[in-house]
């Protein structure tokens, strides 16, 4: 089908923009300029075959393409639809400028997908699977849908319609009440639980994501390349300039000189080469997963559900299963040495900022089924001037469909029992408040049972002197400290 389809359209230059086992995109030129977009579909498997000759994928985008138009959304306009046995494919004028929504702003994108589900919602359509990969920006600034595969008429509106949409859009953002709102029909405007509903399934969709991202990244793909070499296999992160035989041998004799070593332990050494940070890993045991794999996949876990991690690099498992993490080099100290340090010359906005916002980054990463074995305040990166934080050490990092109670407080307390103990009870309380906004539990009586379980248990930190040890021996009057942020 696509030779005839070439040969019919042989004044335009043809270049293939995309490529997989059921469809391939070409970008068709005149002059120079985008004039004509070509969607084949031939579908790989003999199910997807016959699913395609029964409805051909071409055809329902076609029809969704037409009706969308009389309803007033943006859509590319169809040139030529063809159906030959299982394959199809549909010619649609290309939209000009036709700049990608994804490559705007976030902000800008959540808004902008927002206001198009919302529009299709209320015109009564449904889209499961739209995402800003589906606009483009036309030379007004409007979007124009140009992907309608997963788009449907659903002119009986339902509820579970408006949460399958609207929990798609918004899964990779940070959308507030009143922006979901505005894209609720008129008949939902009012409903008390869809909003809290929108949002569980917005999480059921980002573990899901993040999960297949996590998987795809341990082969070949868009995100990684293989490494394979006589000493060692790994992966390595698509488009970084890195020679690793230098980084890793630069590595090892920093470990054996006792250079640029930023931490060394029998089961792990990390130090910084140039503008990486590599972390080497004992053998694991026989049979078990390599401790560099666990790490990517943690790191890479946190990663995909947008919560700040140092930029994953590349690891590398040699032949005895010893093997190496790299990420890229955040020049900043730690938690726990920040607050040991510096936490009595913190000025207002600093004591406030900083627990609130380390609350808020812990709460929405237990709200992702994210538990993370080893959050300890010496695994936390900190910028105390732009309050931001980066977990780090992920070779324990877990995400399920529900976390327990139990390692959530587990979770609370290594934080609480890594910090020093002179930083003060208003600062902790803090710290829970800012847990709370994303868990939307009572801040107080978490603070109870938390300083309860550390009642008499070890505070264990580390500082530029090395490591520090305290403990909780009794009830700690409320200091001068504590009465004046109260």
């Amino acid at each position: 089908m696509i030779e005839a389809l070439r040969a019919r359209l042989s004044e335009y230059d043809w270049e293939m923009v995309a490529h997989n086992e059921h469809r391939s995109i070409y970008q068709l030129r005149q002059a120079g300029l985008p004039a004509l977009y070509v969607k084949h579909h031939h579908p790989g498997t003999p199910l997807a075959r016959l699913r395609s000759g029964i409805r051909p994928a071409s055809e329902h985008a076609s029809r969704m393409i037409e009706a969308l138009s009389q309803a007033g959304i943006l859509v590319p306009e169809v040139v030529l639809h063809l159906h030959e046995g299982f394959q199809s494919a549909l010619v649609t004028r290309a939209v000009e400028p036709g700049t990608p929504l994804a490559s705007l702003p976030r902000d800008r994108q959540s808004k902008v997908l927002l206001s198009v589900a919302g529009a299709l919602l209320k015109a009564g359509f449904v889209h499961q699977e739209l995402t800003a990969r589906d606009i483009l920006i036309d030379h007004a600034g409007n979007p124009v849908l140009v992907d309608v595969a997963s788009a449907a008429s659903a002119p009986g509106l339902t509820r579970l319609n408006v949460i399958g949409t609207l929990a798609r859009v918004i899964s990779p953002y940070e959308v507030d009440d009143e922006q979901l709102k505005e894209a609720l029909p008129d008949k939902y405007r009012h409903d008390p639980h869809l909003l809290l509903a929108i949002r569980m399934r917005a999480l059921k969709f980002n573990r899901a994501r993040a999960r297949r991202l996590v998987r795809r990244s341990l082969r070949p793909g868009s995100f990684s390349e293989t490494l394979k070499t006589p000493e060692y296999t790994g992966i390595l992160r698509r488009g970084l300039a890195i020679d690793l035989d230098r980084v890793i041998m630069a590595h090892r004799k920093n470990i054996q000189e006792q250079k640029n070593v930023l931490k060394c332990q029998d089961k792990t050494q990390v130090s910084g080469v140039g503008e990486w940070c590599v972390k080497s890993y004992q053998r694991s045991r026989p049979f078990a997963t390599p401790y560099a794999i666990r790490a990517w996949k943690g790191i890479l876990t946190l990663y995909f559900n947008g919560l700040p991690v140092p930029e994953p690099v590349a690891y590398v498992v040699f032949r005895d299963k010893s093997s190496i993490l790299i990420t890229r080099m955040l020049d900043m100290p730690t938690l726990d040495k920040t607050l040991f340090h510096d936490y009595n010359n913190f000025p207002p906005d600093l004591r406030h900022g900083i627990p609130e916002q380390l609350g808020e980054l812990i709460g929405r990463m237990h709200t992702l089924g994210i538990y993370h074995a080893d959050l300890k305040a010496c695994n936390i990166l900190t910028d105390k001037d732009r309050l931001t934080f980066y977990l780090t050490d992920t070779d324990k990092v877990r995400q399920y469909r529900y976390l327990a109670e139990q390692r959530r407080i587990r979770n609370l307390m290594q934080i609480h029992l890594s910090i020093p103990k002179h930083v003060s009870r208003a600062f902790r309380m803090r710290f829970l408040k800012g847990y709370t906004k994303e868990t939307r539990e009572d801040a107080k009586v978490l603070f109870s049972k938390v300083w309860g379980l550390s009642r008499g248990m070890e505070i264990v930190y580390t500082t530029k002197m090395g490591d520090k040890f305290e403990r909780w021996d009794q009830e700690r009057p409320e200091s001068q400290a504590d009465q004046e942020e109260t």
